[in-house]
């Protein structure tokens, strides 16, 4: 677009892009937004400028527009007073900004391209079931189409659509000014499939979204893509609410020819601004069209509400609003989404959820979040650490049946996995005592965090020593998001530390060996290490270490 407004107030113009809507017009938070000076060096001094902006398809009208304000131009001030609670309805008059110019009302996109599927991602079910899920405004099924590219078999199925609104949110901004319509989430679960097969899929009438593999069911090898804490990226330059470089995370994840990617917590950041959603399924959907993208809860996705002080006691654990024990009073992370997002764009599978996840059984369910499944020679069990996790919690009872279930000699490898890290190099996590006690007990290779933005890796351990029965912690939350500055104290447990580089990591294993990979950005391994199961699958020569 060009612009070329008056004079007056050039040196604090800023472009954005954001849903249509009748005067103030400044109810509905920017999807994204320049500083008009910042692009155009010589706007300072003609008023005048150009800018490309890359805009995706959403479900509400788009405008551009170009205000200006008496605000401070920094960015923390325009974040902070811009995209919070109910607008600009308690900031000073002074401070208020004021469009010089808007696009032609109810700018948009064609309507008919709503309704074309897009953002597709995948989901394991089963060893022989893999669930489809993507974006449409469609409010009516739409006929997933599914080829066996080996034989040349194929069907057909209608999907189940599913929208939230305003209503199902827990709080603004998501259910205020950070809330636009809503696109459908489509789903279907493909069943009856040939393990180690490779299968072509997409909405019959439209290109298709691409090919996955079926996991092989007695394989000794498998590639996993772990990572937490990334967000959206603005490959246009353009800034949004919470910006990352989590588009080179995801990039660098594509590289790696992996089986299956585990989004352990925090993913896009959109705090309650429903636009950044569309953003993030734009960006990972190279990934999740052709790899088994699971996810789970993380204090930004799941977070809402304020504990009262003083309060130091669990709640139920279906009650959105939680304590956990060591972390100190509640904060409303999610910025009013409650988990519901997360929810309904990744269908994950819980024990229970039926296959159109479709009832409020289904629902609460998933908000829940904490799941198993198995994938070769791995058991992967995936927790929601934003609920309880002490040996009273109904979660603590899943994850014990789940891990006295599994037959090692099938799955000798097991990864278990929750937002919030049990050992960073600066601290223990007391709230997880009896969590570590069960790993433990059912030596568990390896648990897998974020939360802190920074990577680790530590020695196989239990209680802050090094054990060789031990579990291995990996912390991964450098995928994006700010990283930590300092807060490492060199704790004797530590193998590897980073918080200079984003990333991700990788864990292979092919057969007895596990190895593990933290790879930047930049694609460069910056540490690699390799652990081992001997013949048969215990560590111990004794049980008299087991808990």
């Amino acid at each position: 677009m060009s612009y070329a407004p008056e004079n007056q107030h050039k040196g604090k113009r800023m472009i954005k892009e954001f849903f249509g809507q009748a005067a103030p017009y400044v109810g509905s938070a920017p999807i994204k937004f320049v500083h008009c000076a910042v692009q155009n060096p010589n706007f300072m001094s003609t008023g005048q400028g150009s800018y490309s902006m890359h805009l995706l398809t959403y479900a509400a009208d788009l405008e551009i527009g170009i205000f200006t304000g008496g605000f401070n131009f920094t960015q923390s001030w325009f974040l902070a007073h811009f995209f919070h609670g109910d607008g600009w309805a308690h900031a000073d008059d002074a401070y208020i900004p004021h469009f010089l110019g808007r696009s032609t009302p109810h700018f948009h996109l064609s309507p008919s391209d709503r309704n074309i599927a897009k953002y597709p991602r995948l989901a394991v079910v089963s060893e022989t079931a893999m669930r489809a899920t993507w974006s449409s405004s469609s409010s009516t099924p739409q006929l997933a189409s599914i080829i066996h590219i080996e034989t040349g078999r194929s069907w057909r199925q209608p999907s189940t659509p599913r929208v939230y609104t305003r209503s199902d949110l827990c709080g603004a901004p998501a259910n205020k000014n950070g809330w636009h319509e809503q696109f459908h989430q489509h789903t279907v679960v493909f069943e009856d499939l040939l393990p180690g097969e490779v299968y072509e899929y997409g909405v019959a009438g439209t290109v298709p979204f691409g090919a996955f593999t079926v996991p092989a069911s007695k394989s000794t090898t498998i590639k996993i893509g772990l990572m937490a804490d990334t967000g959206t990226g603005v490959l246009d330059g353009m800034r949004t609410k919470a910006e990352t470089n989590a588009e080179r995370t995801y990039q660098g994840l594509y590289s790696r020819h992996l089986d299956v990617i585990l989004h352990i917590g925090d993913l896009s950041y959109a705090l309650g601004h429903s636009a950044s959603w569309d953003l993030f399924l734009n960006e990972i959907s190279p990934l999740s069209s052709h790899i088994p993208y699971m996810t789970s809860m993380g204090n930004h996705d799941f977070n809402w509400g304020d504990i009262p002080e003083g309060y130091d006691g669990p709640l139920e654990d279906n009650d959105r609003v939680v304590a956990l024990p060591g972390f100190g009073k509640h904060s409303p992370d999610s910025g009013g989404e409650c988990g519901v997002p997360t929810a309904r764009r990744f269908i994950m599978p819980v024990d229970g959820v039926s296959h159109a996840a479709n009832t409020p059984e289904d629902d609460e369910l998933q908000l829940h979040g904490w799941y198993a499944f198995n994938q070769g020679p791995a058991a992967i069990i995936q927790l929601n650490s934003e609920l309880p996790l002490d040996a009273k919690a109904d979660q603590f009872h899943f994850l014990t049946a789940v891990l006295s279930k599994i037959d090692r000699s099938k799955t000798p490898w097991v990864m278990v996995t929750g937002h919030r890290n049990i050992y960073s190099s600066s601290s223990f996590q007391t709230a997880y005592a009896d969590l570590e006690n069960l790993l433990f007990s059912h030596q568990v290779d390896f648990y897998v965090g974020g939360h802190m933005h920074l990577a680790e890796r530590s020695c196989p351990m239990y209680q802050s020593v090094c054990n060789d029965a031990g579990i291995v912690h990996l912390l991964v939350g450098h995928g994006g998001f700010q990283l930590e500055e300092g807060n490492y104290d060199n704790s004797p447990w530590n193998r590897f530390h980073d918080s200079d580089n984003m990333g991700f990591a990788e864990l292979a294993v092919d057969g007895p060996t596990a190895t593990v990979r933290f790879i930047t950005q930049e694609g460069v391994v910056v540490d690699q290490s390799e652990h081992h199961r001997p013949d048969g699958w215990r560590r111990l020569a004794s049980e008299d270490m087991l808990v």
